[in-house]
């Protein structure tokens, strides 16, 4: 269904480095200009079309170190699309994707997975190994990266567990075991093991009662606070949106045609910003 990047081969480590053509820009809303320090994802003039479908049609998004940026809009506006972009999964027609500074649309397959290894991913629905017991599922990423021993890898899964307010005992337990609000906790679990700089969430809250939602806004919160991860919330839920975002983006026919921050979102006037938002908090 996605267009698959192509595998480039490299072995040198100074292609880590930001990209010299990178320069941040100013964010929406902003008042001070950019840091490149803080400056964790930008996403410049980005287009990316399937056959005669645009997708994406020349976007421009940025978020720094501990912000979180909720993207809003209807089903097949390309919200999601920006996430495998921003992983490198799908590798944009023109403009560039920076991590970090660092161009993930055109980078070696060695240089995507190191900067993968900076980047947490809640998928929606939690994604779980349902084979694998909570504890594996959490310890598969450092299993993967062979960098830690297996007691350092135990304390590391009781560790994030206990973030997300489950106890111990819950690592021995199936996904099938698990109720939603409780898989979702443990894939924000498993999405922080490797304590990355940024976390990436698709529907976080889709599916879950109102008090449940709750919870996993407040872990999102939690997560930016304690750790200035920056983040991307991608969510219909404007409840949710409105708990944790610092900023907000609207997606429209592939273009951003709303940035702001929640009380400019809620006063805009913009009529398909206003009608997405009253539709959702009537409970369309």
């Amino acid at each position: 269904m996605f267009r698959r990047r192509n595998k480039r081969k490299s072995s040198d480590p100074r292609e880590l480095a930001p990209d010299p053509r990178w320069q941040p820009r100013p964010a929406s809303g902003r008042d001070r200009p950019p840091d490149p320090d803080n400056r964790m994802i930008d996403l410049e003039d980005v287009h990316l079309s399937f056959g005669d479908n645009t997708v994406l049609g020349g976007i421009w998004l940025e978020v720094d170190r501990g912000e979180t940026l909720v993207v809003m809009g209807g089903s097949g506006q390309g919200k999601s699309t920006i996430l495998r972009i921003i992983l490198g999964l799908l590798e944009p027609d023109s403009g560039r994707a920076y991590v970090h500074g660092v161009n993930v649309s055109h980078a070696a397959q060695e240089v995507l997975d190191e900067v993968r290894r900076q980047i947490g991913m809640v998928f929606q629905g939690g994604a779980l190994f349902d084979s694998l017991t909570v504890g594996d599922n959490l310890a598969f990423r450092l299993h993967e990266e062979k960098k830690h021993d297996e007691n350092e890898i135990d304390d590391l899964v009781v560790e994030k567990l206990s973030f997300v307010d489950l106890e111990p005992k819950v690592a021995n337990l199936m996904p099938a075991e698990l109720s939603g609000g409780m898989r979702k906790r443990v894939a924000l679990a498993r999405a922080i093991m490797g304590s990355p700089k940024i976390v990436l969430y698709d529907e976080p809250t889709t599916g879950l009662d109102p008090i449940t939602a709750e919870t996993i806004t407040a872990l999102i919160n939690k997560l930016r606070d304690t750790q200035s991860v920056a983040s991307i919330v991608v969510t219909h839920d404007i409840g949710a949106a409105l708990a944790v975002g610092d900023r907000f983006a609207m997606l429209k026919d592939g273009d951003i045609i709303f940035e702001g921050d929640a009380e400019e979102v809620l006063a805009t006037d913009n009529p398909d910003v206003r009608s997405f938002i009253d539709a959702r908090m009537a409970g369309a």
